[in-house]
């Protein structure tokens, strides 16, 4: 469980840089939202993971995954 949650952590942190691309330097209101909203969920994830897991395995995962899978996204 505590995986998956990281997952979802990991894609809540791929939103926010996503919504702070659409930012336009906190300009826009709903993307800057969106991004806030979407980085403090991803801490209450990646928290909520650390619970079951060691910190430095989950924050490494966690990195790793969005780091590997966040260029993709951008290029499409």
């Amino acid at each position: 469980m505590a995986w998956w949650i990281l997952l979802a952590a990991s894609a809540v942190e791929i939103v926010m840089a996503l919504a702070l691309k659409y930012a336009d330097g906190w300009t826009r209101f709903w993307p800057s939202a969106i991004g806030i909203a979407a980085a403090l969920g991803s801490i209450f994830l990646l928290t909520l993971a650390m619970r079951h897991l060691p910190a430095g395995t989950a924050y490494a995962v966690s990195v790793s995954y969005t780091h590997l899978t966040l260029p993709t996204i951008l290029l499409v």
